[in-house]
């Protein structure tokens, strides 16, 4: 599955991101410098979008939590 990241001030797909299954959610770091995904098998993986790759080893989801 391809996540495509888009620049809204463009309006342009400024990033593609391959990943092994469809992602489900996205949520981006407050600084804008990582974000994380969770895909339909309920595996976390954080992201450096400066390099636009993995920063940690994916994590299997057991439980929601909200903040």
């Amino acid at each position: 599955m391809i996540t495509s990241i888009w620049d809204v001030r463009s309006g342009k797909c400024s990033h593609m991101l391959s990943t092994s299954c469809g992602n489900t959610y996205l949520a981006w770091s407050p600084d804008g410098n990582s974000f994380a995904t969770k895909n339909e098998n309920d595996v976390l993986t954080l992201y450096d979008f400066r390099k636009m790759r993995a920063a940690k080893h994916p994590y299997k989801c057991v439980g929601q939590g909200f903040t």
